[in-house]
Parts: structure tokens; sequence; C-alpha cells
């Protein structure tokens, strides 16, 4: 999470706002996003793009990757709680409400 912050910071949007690279730098990372049609930054939603997302095979591998991830983690979970259960009952919502959190979270990671 520290990484995602620093890399937030510190590395630019575009080309353009790279305070590491000279203006001769910057015009060759325009052009070369200019040849390979990935675009600097568009402010207007376009359902093509939206269409071209859902088209994309990675979508659909990370989302069962994060469904598998989740599944595997919940049920540990729930291991736990039926081994804790008969201990502290007092701590029965702890034990049902963190799993639940962690799934969460990782499906959150691969969307964002």
């Amino acid at each position: 999470m520290t990484y995602g912050v620093f890399a937030t910071l510190i590395f630019p949007a575009t080309p353009m706002k790279a305070w590491f690279l000279t203006e001769r730098e910057k015009e060759i990372a325009v052009r070369r996003l200019a040849t390979n049609n990935t675009g600097i930054q568009t402010r207007k939603f376009k359902w093509k793009h939206a269409r071209e997302a859902f088209l994309d095979p990675q979508l659909y591998v990370f989302g069962i990757y994060s469904f598998s991830f989740a599944f595997v983690n919940n049920a540990i979970g729930r291991y736990d709680l039926t081994r804790c259960q008969s201990r502290r009952p007092s701590a029965y919502l702890k034990l049902t409400i963190l799993p639940q959190l962690r799934g969460v979270s990782g499906n959150l990671v691969w969307l964002f």
C-alpha cells in the first residue's frame, strides 16, 4: 500500500507532466502513444471503450482469480469461525465480518 501511495504521488499521469523527462523525451513519449492508439488523457466516456473492455479476456481471468481468492479465504475464515465459536461466543461477530472484508478488499484490488 505504501508503494501505491508513493507511485501515485511521484509518477505523473501524462508524459507532458513528467518532471524527470526532457522536452525531447516528452515529445518521443507522446509520439509513441499516438502510434499505438493508447491515448494520453480522455475525459469523455466512450461506449466503444467499455465494449472493448468487456471483450478483453483479462477481465474474466482476473474476475475468476478474485472470486477463487475470496472463496478460499472465506472458507478458511469460516473454518476458524467454527473452531473458535465454541471457545468465545463474544468473538462471533468479529470472526464473521473479518473474512468477508478480506474477500471484498481482494476484489477491490483487481478493480482499481
